[in-house]
């Protein structure tokens, strides 16, 4: 099992079914690698960090309740500190493909300046979201309104603006044969990567 030339994993046809399976599972999980680091899933690892990230505040906040911190100073230190490991895990693996060069320290401050004034804009819109909607629905409904609402515009801006493409790449390592693509924007674009 092993990528071929065009980055694809090989794959094997089952004959009479009407679609495509991997040959086994390693080959499965080649495929789903590939997949989870292409352009297209990145909405998927997306949310996976912001679930991590979210977890992480929950813990951190009742780990500090628990140790006698008041609700205000607990949950902003919660926050503060999981917006760092937002921020690290998405420079690092959500938008992986859009790094910067070590030499360019310069542009990791700029996009964790970014970085953070993008989340706090999309705090306020999450605020003003279940302010307006709590009048109509019930709080956890308005609550899930707020943060469907400001993951979707932090997605926007984190992709378009705060880890803008410069150059795409992918690297993926299956069974020893590794194959890296690396495609200027609009070459990902024209063939969907």
């Amino acid at each position: 099992m092993s990528l071929g030339n065009d980055g694809q994993c090989d794959q094997k046809q089952e004959s009479g079914r009407g679609f495509t399976a991997p040959g086994n599972l390693e080959a499965f999980f080649c495929h789903l690698l590939l997949w989870f680091f292409t352009r297209q899933a990145r909405p998927v690892r997306f949310l996976c960090i912001g679930g991590i990230t979210g977890l992480l505040q929950l813990a951190l906040l009742n780990m500090w309740l628990r140790w006698g911190w008041g609700e205000l100073p607990a949950n902003s230190v919660a926050f503060l500190l999981s917006a760092q490991v937002n921020f690290a895990l998405s420079h690092l693996f959500t938008w992986r493909d859009r790094s910067i060069s070590s030499g360019e320290a310069p542009t990791l401050l700029k996009r964790w300046i970014m970085f953070h004034g993008s989340i706090a804009g999309t705090a306020l819109l999450d605020l003003l979201l279940f302010t307006l909607s709590s009048r109509y629905l019930p709080a956890f409904l308005a609550s899930a309104l707020g943060i469907c609402g400001a993951a979707w515009i932090n997605f926007m801006v984190m992709n378009r603006v705060v880890f803008r493409a410069q150059q795409e790449s992918i690297s993926i390592e299956c069974k020893g044969n590794q194959q890296r693509f690396t495609l200027l924007q609009e070459e990902c674009k024209e063939k969907r990567i």
